[in-house]
């Protein structure tokens, strides 16, 4: 099963989340920016990142920079899901690299199959390189 690492410091929304993807989707998640990147240093690499802008400790937009950034994660597909819908927000996070920016509120069936096409994307890429 595919594994996402899920940033995401309000925990409702969190649960939320989690319980929209983990059917399809092995999941670990953290709630503050730093605890996602000792994740990275440490734990199995995620196929996918979904991660908040707005999360303690490192923003989400630093997080973004510093996987994009990083020679052994940088093909790791990172997706803003924020209720942050300010222009210059959602381009500074194309600019940096995002493979998707989903506005909160969001449609869970459409989350599900973003992440889906993510990972395939990245698998195809694999496949082929």
């Amino acid at each position: 099963m595919k594994s996402i690492l899920l940033v995401e410091d309000d925990e409702p929304f969190c649960a939320l989340v989690k319980k929209i993807i983990s059917p399809h989707f092995q999941v670990q998640s953290r709630n503050n920016g730093l605890g996602a990147l000792a994740y990275l240093r440490t734990g199995p690499i995620p196929d996918v990142i979904v991660t908040d802008i707005n999360i303690p400790g490192l923003s989400g937009l630093e997080l973004l920079q510093y996987v994009k950034r990083s020679g052994l994660l940088c093909e790791i597909p990172v997706v803003i899901l924020s209720g942050r819908t300010e222009g210059e927000v959602v381009d500074r996070c194309m600019m940096y690299g995002a493979a998707k920016y989903i506005s909160k509120p969001f449609e869970p069936k459409k989350l599900v199959a973003d992440l889906k096409e993510l990972v395939s994307e990245k698998s195809e890429l694999l496949l082929n390189a």
